[in-house]
């Protein structure tokens, strides 16, 4: 199955590919008031990636997510799949950093913290999640099922190797109203108000998996293959893979 990656058509590859940077983004969908809605920020028109386009919150890996401890840590098929094919050194711990890096960046760009109480003395000096860690709270990953993977294009000027983790909203304990302006707003929108809304083209494509992902009970979701989007095609991780 043939999928756009591009929001203005299929480019010839550079002469030397840009190598992508891993990213993690979090696919929040709320049932609190009957049909499913799922979160969705509106980049800003200024920016080089997506510019104006509406996606997930999510963001590229830092140092500090592959260096912080969690006691809440993924479920070990999560860490299966997220380990398979994985480009360069295949570590647990660079696969954890995905996932901290999707509820780091959705904290920051939307005020929204996916995680559990911190306990006494409980606390991080890592640069990015002293603000997280600040409001009396901790990461919690164990609800997190990874549910897509997306590389850009060799033809982009900018490239991620993205994984999406499909997560409900009871997972999100607090919310401030502090945000970086990366999002000019955001939105919750059922499946089909999101088809109507300016999307980027690999988030058009998620929407249609997590649709289809989130008419699974959710014990049953980890087990289902995973949509694998690179070089305009799509595949699928089955669940049981390891690298």
């Amino acid at each position: 199955m043939t999928q756009a990656f591009s929001d203005t058509g299929r480019i010839p590859e550079p002469a030397k590919p840009v190598r992508p940077r891993d990213a993690g983004s979090l696919v929040i969908v709320d049932t609190a008031q009957g049909a499913p809605r799922v979160l969705f920020g509106r980049r800003r028109p200024d920016l080089k990636f997506a510019p104006g386009k509406y996606v997930f919150p999510g963001g590229r890996v830092d140092a500090a997510d592959a260096r912080l401890e969690t006691t809440e840590a993924l479920p070990e098929i999560e860490l299966r799949k997220l380990l398979f094919d994985m480009k360069g050194f295949s570590l647990p711990q660079r696969a954890r950093a995905l996932a901290l890096a999707a509820v780091r960046e959705t904290f920051e760009e939307t005020g929204l913290l996916v995680g559990r109480r911190a306990r006494a003395g409980e606390t991080s000096s890592e640069p990015g999640w002293q603000a997280f860690y600040g409001m009396g709270f901790a990461p919690d990953l164990s609800r997190l099922v990874m549910m897509a993977r997306a590389i850009t294009p060799k033809a982009s000027p900018k490239r991620f190797d993205a994984r999406f983790f499909l997560v409900p909203a009871d997972t999100v304990v607090h919310r401030v109203d502090e945000r970086d302006h990366e999002f000019g707003d955001l939105v919750w929108a059922t499946f089909e108000e999101a088809r109507a809304l300016e999307l980027h083209s690999m988030t058009r494509a998620i929407v249609d998996d997590v649709e289809d992902l989130w008419a699974v009970a959710e014990a049953e979701r980890a087990r289902r293959p995973v949509p694998y989007y690179y070089d305009y095609q799509r595949s699928l991780i089955e669940s049981g893979t390891a690298s």
